[in-house]
């Protein structure tokens, strides 16, 4: 087992294994801080979260207590996800650390990889984005979109904060705390609460609808995609009311039979909200954007969630001709299970219930690592003897650039987001098959020569003000 040690950075205890040295503060939100840290046996950076106090044993009865029900159902729930969807294009759990003590156990940690900034900084931000860069952005996070939704599994709160970004224009998904899934057959309504950015909120979790649909994530990624473009908020409402009212100032006042929610919101919107066409020339609002770009974009932003596209669908739209490659596509094995949670709801403040699966989770996760690792080296051994008995043959073969597609051409263009081989990223080919691998190694090498320019590129452009990548 690793050796502990605490470490304090601005007046913030981190029990953590040895081998992690603490580099710098990250940030810090309602429930936890993030760090990042240099693993000092493999080298490797990475962002540490102290998701803390959620339990606590400093009650004066000796039970354990936590901030709430509420709060450790979410941070379990992020912990399962982030484990089940190993995806390039989600943030994945390298790490967990297992409590020294369960009688003292209050805290949980996971290590994830580190990324450099979220879609809010760049957005904020004096960054050019071309054309191409959008296109790579939004087609990057569709592919997590569709992971996500073949496990069933719901992220309901898809906003530039949760779009984590690297100057390679690698792009990861993450806050999967108010993540749910569903099974479409059996449970189509979901009656827990919506608390979803309200900027991002689809209409018909506006007005109150029950019904739960995958493309209610996918009117977020059409709201994000507007704001890549002109780098404003699309429909930046002030109350729930309000959003409606934006909502509908651009999109027209949708016909009554295209409405899902419940009576009374529906009331309001037909009898509280004036006739209006919206927009009729979207091309005037993005004057940088292509047709297809457009055509997209509406299609994503139906006021009819039934007519709204899918992840599916929209990465396969032509918008994405120069980058789609279906081997890109990749599905969820297996469905997320969400039973876990059945009867948490009522769970007394002090019950131990969520800590003891808290607990059985990490250590699960641990003792799966160990297998792995053990799998592998196994692996390895015999991967030694045949690369041995190949070497000189190999040694007198030329490489080409496709051998050298995570090494060269890493360079940063006038923006400062490289257009160049890593773009894919590494990790996404270390998560397949090696067949796999080889199928990804020609899209990697269109997407590569897509944002160097050598497709048709538009000419127009996107800045902000702020600090750059």
């Amino acid at each position: 087992m690793d050796e502990y040690r605490t470490v304090y950075l601005k007046d913030e205890a981190f029990y953590i294994p040895r081998r992690y040295v603490i580099d710098r503060f990250i940030g810090q939100g309602s429930y936890g801080v993030v760090v990042a840290a240099k693993d000092i046996i493999t080298g490797e950076l990475v962002a540490i979260k102290k998701n803390k106090g959620i339990f606590s044993t400093a009650g004066t009865n000796g039970k354990t207590q936590c901030r709430s029900i509420l709060s450790q159902k979410r941070i379990l729930r992020e912990l399962k996800l982030l484990i089940h969807l190993q995806h390039p294009n989600i943030v994945n759990v390298k790490e967990v650390f297992i409590p020294q003590n369960y009688d003292t156990f209050c805290d949980i940690y996971f290590v994830t990889e580190l990324m450099e900034a979220d879609l809010r900084d760049i957005l904020c931000s004096d960054q050019t984005l071309t054309e191409e860069h959008i296109q790579y952005f939004l087609f990057q996070l569709l592919l997590s979109v569709n992971y996500m939704h073949s496990a069933n599994v719901l992220h309901r709160d898809i906003k530039p904060e949760n779009i984590l970004i690297n100057s390679d224009c690698q792009l990861k998904i993450c806050d999967l705390g108010l993540a749910r899934g569903i099974d479409f057959e059996l449970n189509p309504t979901m009656s827990t609460n919506y608390v979803q950015t309200r900027w991002y909120r689809a209409p018909e979790l506006l007005l109150n609808n029950p019904t739960v649909s995958k493309q209610t994530d996918m009117w977020s990624v059409g709201c994000i995609f507007a704001e890549l473009m002109n780098r404003e908020v699309l429909f930046k409402g002030k109350s729930p009311t309000d959003q409606i009212k934006k909502i509908v100032s651009k999109l027209g006042k949708p016909d009554p039979r295209e409405v899902h929610g419940t009576d009374s919101a529906i009331d309001y919107l037909n009898k509280m909200i004036p006739d209006q066409e919206g927009i009729k020339d979207w091309s005037q609002v993005f004057p940088g954007m292509s047709a297809l770009a457009i055509d997209l974009l509406l299609k994503m932003l139906e006021f009819n969630y039934e007519k709204r596209i899918s992840a599916s669908e929209a990465l396969r739209h032509e918008y994405f001709a120069s980058l789609f490659d279906p081997a890109a596509i990749t599905l969820c094995p297996t469905l997320f299970d969400f039973k876990y949670e059945d009867g948490l709801d009522n769970l007394p403040p002090d019950s131990e219930v969520i800590k003891k699966l808290s607990y059985k989770t990490l250590c699960e996760y641990v003792e799966a690592s160990r297998d792995q690792d053990t799998f592998d080296d196994d692996m390895d051994e015999g991967d030694e003897e045949e690369a041995s008995s190949q070497q000189t043959e190999n040694s007198s073969m030329s490489m080409t650039p496709g051998d050298h597609l995570y090494y060269q051409n890493n360079e940063s263009d006038a923006t400062g987001l490289a257009p160049g081989a890593r773009i894919a990223g590494k990790q996404q080919v270390d998560s397949t098959t090696a067949a796999a691998e080889h199928k990804s190694s020609s899209f990697i090498q269109k997407v590569r020569s897509f944002l160097s320019g050598s497709t048709t590129s538009s000419s127009s452009t996107t800045t902000a003000r702020g600090k750059s990548v």
